[in-house]
């Protein structure tokens, strides 16, 4: 058996849904859904649960349809199985740059899949000190190195491509997104 437990990054509630499923690829046949909330649990569903339109007992989805619905909700996602080591968060969508730029920049291209941003600046601009302006899923934090990065205050060198580390709100899940800023020649 292998359970699956949404939470928001605070964890003031979950929900749990216990499948069939023995590893990621199998369907999982869901059959029975639980919920926790202040310590108490509750079988069956609780208001968060419906709120958040999850699926209803006894429907078969699979692990994908899970990350999905945790991605599109911002939601922390768990998997574990009796004895074995619980699974980190699922949901690597909880530390994305949603939006990013630096003065003057346009085809701006955030890819959240490869964790690059490229953007073009116009000829003769001075990438050697320049502010990013950016937002970020959940309250995530940000990183070049160990500098915390302000949006619209930290400058940065971009004269070469610039890592940054975002963090989600569990101070656990991390992505690396790798910055190239490319001068236009004309």
């Amino acid at each position: 058996m292998k359970t699956y437990v949404f939470s928001p990054t605070n964890r003031a509630w979950e929900i749990s849904y216990l499948t069939n499923g023995i590893d990621s690829n199998d369907r999982l046949f869901i059959y029975a859904m639980s919920s926790l909330k202040s310590g108490v649990f509750t079988n069956g569903i609780i208001d968060e649960g419906k709120l958040l339109g999850m699926p209803d007992d006894y429907l078969e989805t699979t692990e994908h349809d899970f990350i999905a619905l945790a991605k599109s909700l911002n939601l922390n996602l768990f998997s574990n199985m009796e004895g074995v080591t619980p699974a980190p968060n699922l949901n690597n969508s909880l530390c994305e740059f949603l939006t990013f730029t630096i003065p003057t920049a346009t085809d701006i291209v955030i890819d959240n899949t490869a964790n690059t941003i490229v953007m073009n600046v116009p000829l003769g601009t001075a990438v050697t000190a320049l502010a990013a302006t950016f937002s970020t899923t959940n309250s995530a934090t940000v990183k070049i190195g160990s500098t915390a990065q302000v949006s619209g205050t930290t400058t940065n060198n971009f004269t070469s491509t610039v890592s940054y580390i975002v963090t989600a709100k569990d101070n656990t899940t991390t992505k690396t997104y790798v910055v190239t800023v490319t001068i236009l020649s004309e």
